[in-house]
């Protein structure tokens, strides 16, 4: 083929680049805008636009290292309908644990469990938290998205309901928010927080009060009874440099109704892919007879098998179980124990190395 021709060619075809450049442009600016649309930045700031704006905030608790995070994120930009309900009725915030800002609000809200959705006015008050039933992530009846009793007390390791953790978090959201400015509201929200539950991060901002010689709050400081869990290290870090309080685990919260004959148990190393049993005893220490209603692991790689009589008060029920497992490293898997009488579950732990 000629020169001539080929330079005519290109002529001839440098407007269809034209034309689709533009309209990928345009295809990937559709795409976007189908996507939810994530901010930045200090929480006072989310709730300002959110007031400005007249909608309600959607925190999303996530961490970006994690790949069950971003399928889920994936997943709920999936739906038209999702995307279309949070662009128009709410600011959506990202609060990634590896950031500055954003692990603030993990610590807020005292959450170990990414990813998971959160729905707040933009007073700070929490209206709902969790998953919903069906797996749409249909979210114009709030009412589907919640969290059992049971899984909140596995996961947030508070002896409260989760009505009692929406005050509590509702209470701590708006005192936070309005810390800056109206340090005696602020505090006032703080103190109603306190007779619901404490926590680490109330304790923390108490403590940041006090030192900055706001009221005496040495006393009330002084008789803060809180019963650390081993989750709270890994949401705050060391508690005593954390809080600056020394008296933390002065007291047991939620006291169980049983003990267990021994609070763990090392498998040693195991194969791969292949069954180990293990069991272990319950004791019931109460002054009447409980019965142990449910005893569960989050995931299949345990099977659990206990007896649903009723335990006489002094006797002893066993609870066997069958671990698989998956991955090669080290372990610590954790059981839950509900009765029909604790307050909070109990939990036996087995560990070991897989090979």
């Amino acid at each position: 083929m000629p020169t001539s021709t080929l330079n005519c060619d290109k002529k001839s075809l440098y407007p269809c680049y034209i034309i689709f450049s533009i309209a990928l442009a345009i295809l990937i600016g559709c795409s976007k805008s189908q996507q939810i649309d994530f901010e930045e930045g200090r929480l006072e700031e989310v709730f300002r636009k959110a007031k400005s704006q007249n909608k309600k905030v959607f925190i999303l608790v996530t961490d970006s290292k994690c790949g069950n995070c971003t399928s889920f994120e994936e997943h709920i930009n999936s739906s038209k309908e999702t995307v279309r309900i949070l662009k128009s009725d709410y600011i959506c915030y990202k609060a990634d644990f590896r950031t500055a800002s954003g692990h603030e609000m993990v610590e807020i809200l005292k959450c170990p469990s990414y990813p998971f959705p959160y729905f707040f006015q933009n007073t700070g008050k929490l209206i709902s938290f969790g998953f919903p039933n069906d797996p749409t992530f249909e979210i114009s009846n709030l009412n589907k998205i919640y969290v059992s009793e049971r899984s909140f007390a596995e996961v947030f390791r508070l002896p409260i309901s989760t009505m009692q953790y929406k005050s509590l978090i509702s209470l701590v959201v708006q005192s936070r928010l309005m810390i800056e400015e109206k340090q005696e509201m602020s505090t006032s929200l703080l103190l109603q927080s306190l007779k619901i539950a404490p926590y680490p991060y109330t304790i923390k901002l108490l403590q940041d009060l006090h030192e900055k010689g706001y009221k005496n709050l040495s006393k009330i400081l002084s008789t803060i009874n809180y019963a650390p869990s081993y989750l709270d290290n890994y949401i705050y870090g060391d508690l005593l440099s954390y809080t600056k309080v020394k008296n933390l685990s002065a007291k047991e919260q939620g006291r169980l109704n049983y003990i267990f004959l021994e609070n763990s148990k090392n498998l040693g190393n195991l194969k791969k892919g292949k069954g180990y049993s293990f069991s272990f005893k319950i004791k019931n220490i109460s002054a009447h007879p409980i019965q142990i209603d449910e005893v569960r692991h989050p995931c299949d790689c345990i099977k659990l098998k206990w007896s649903r009589k009723m335990v006489k008060c002094n006797d002893v029920t066993l609870v066997e179980g069958i671990f698989t497992p998956y991955e090669e490293g080290e372990f610590v898997k954790e059981i839950f124990v509900h009765s029909n009488s604790s307050v909070r579950p109990g939990i036996f732990r087995i560990s070991g190395v897989v090979y």
